[in-house]
C-alpha cells in the first residue's frame, strides 16, 4: 500500500519540482522509508524523510551541526516554530546527543491520518508532506543565515 501512495507522491513531486532546489524529487531509500538524498540550501544541509508511522505522515528534517550552531539555532526555537504555526505546520523539535561530527537534531512535522488504506484521502496527505516540505525550504534558510 505504501508503496503506491509514494508512487503517487512522487508524481505530485515531479509536478512541483521547480519549488525544490535543483529540483529534486523524492527517491526510495529502504523498505518504508522514503526521502530525498541530502542537498545543500542556503547554507543549511537537508535530508527530508517521508515516513509512515502508525496513523501519521511524518515530514522530517535532519543534520549535523556544531553544538554552538545547534544553540544559536535553537534561540530561534520560539520564533521559527511560531512562523510555522502561521502557516498550520506544528514543529516537534528533537535535539539528540552530540558526537564527534557535532551535534545531532532533528526537526519533524506529523499529520495525524485516520486511515492510511483511504486512496481517496491520499491526495490530501500528499499535498500537505509537499507543501510542508516546501515551507521548511522557505521559513528556515531565513533563520540558518543568522548563524554565520
Amino acid at each position: 500500500m505504501y508503496s503506491k501512495y509514494f508512487q503517487k507522491l512522487i508524481c505530485e513531486n515531479k509536478k512541483r519540482k521547480d519549488l525544490f532546489p535543483d529540483k529534486y524529487v523524492f527517491r526510495h531509500a529502504r523498505d518504508k522509508e522514503y526521502h530525498t538524498y541530502a542537498f545543500k540550501y542556503e547554507n543549511f544541509k537537508y535530508n527530508f524523510y517521508i515516513q509512515k508511522k502508525e496513523n501519521c505522515f511524518i515530514v522530517h528534517l535532519y543534520g549535523d551541526y556544531s553544538p554552538s550552531n545547534f544553540t544559536k539555532l535553537l534561540s530561534f526555537k520560539d520564533e521559527i516554530s511560531n512562523e510555522f504555526e502561521n502557516n498550520n505546520i506544528k514543529l516537534i523539535w528533537k535535539p539528540q546527543e552530540e558526537s564527534n561530527s557535532g551535534t545531532r537534531w532533528n526537526i519533524f512535522s506529523k499529520l495525524e491520518v485516520d486511515n492510511l488504506e483511504d486512496e481517496t484521502k491520499w491526495d490530501k496527505y500528499i499535498d500537505w508532506q509537499i507543501s510542508t516540505m516546501i515551507k521548511f525550504l522557505q521559513i528556515l534558510p531565513k533563520y540558518t543565515e543568522k548563524l554565520k
